[in-house]
């Protein structure tokens, strides 16, 4: 509801066509069909990812992270579950990439 006097706000109230029955069942059906090419995408995807692919990708993916793509080491950890959601997104995450040491030839 509007408050006040403002004629501008007062006409914005009344713009556009209102719900009714008919923009209803339109939007319903629209919804649906919307649904069914959803689920058939869906079916599809889950059929061509198979185990060796999805290994590809992840590969692919830790390795962008690896050269510093903060949107690949947030998809890392919202797949391993590591997220916080109470996180805004004004915070930052800052890295620092750290070189893998080799191997101590004395370990062995």
């Amino acid at each position: 509801m509007a408050r006040g006097s403002n004629p501008n706000s007062r006409a914005n109230l009344t713009k556009g066509k209102g719900f009714c029955t008919e923009t209803a069942r339109k939007a319903q059906i629209k919804s649906v069909e919307a649904h069914k090419q959803n689920t058939r995408l869906q079916k599809i995807a889950y059929e061509a990812l198979t185990d060796d692919v999805i290994i590809k990708i992840v590969k692919a993916i830790i390795k962008r992270a690896e050269n510093g793509d903060i949107a690949a080491f947030k998809a890392i950890c919202e797949v391993m579950g590591e997220t916080n959601h109470n996180q805004t997104s004004s915070q930052d995450i800052r890295l620092a990439i750290v070189p893998l040491l080799p191997p101590d030839e004395s370990d062995n």
